[in-house]
């Protein structure tokens, strides 16, 4: 699973509107857009797509959030 897939799960788009609303961006509007952008989109300049995610557990596996498998239906999640 890419970075950019797996912030997008935790919810960082949702963060970064929390943080507008706590004026955070009207003192570093440029800041807050610029790094989530970097974080989560691919391509040049963009994190998003470089890295991945590795979930590491104990021999008996727990529900590491942000790493669901997604099934084929819409907003339906799966655990292992």
């Amino acid at each position: 699973m890419t970075q950019g897939e797996f912030l997008k799960r935790l919810g960082i788009e949702t963060r970064a509107v929390d943080a507008d609303g706590e004026g955070h961006a009207a003192r570093f509007p440029s800041d807050i857009s610029g790094a989530l952008k970097r974080l989560t989109d691919g391509g040049r300049g963009g994190m998003g797509s470089m890295f991945k995610v590795l979930a590491i557990s104990e021999p008996q596996p727990h529900r590491a959030r942000g790493l669901e498998r997604r099934s084929r239906k819409i907003g339906r999640t799966e655990h292992s």
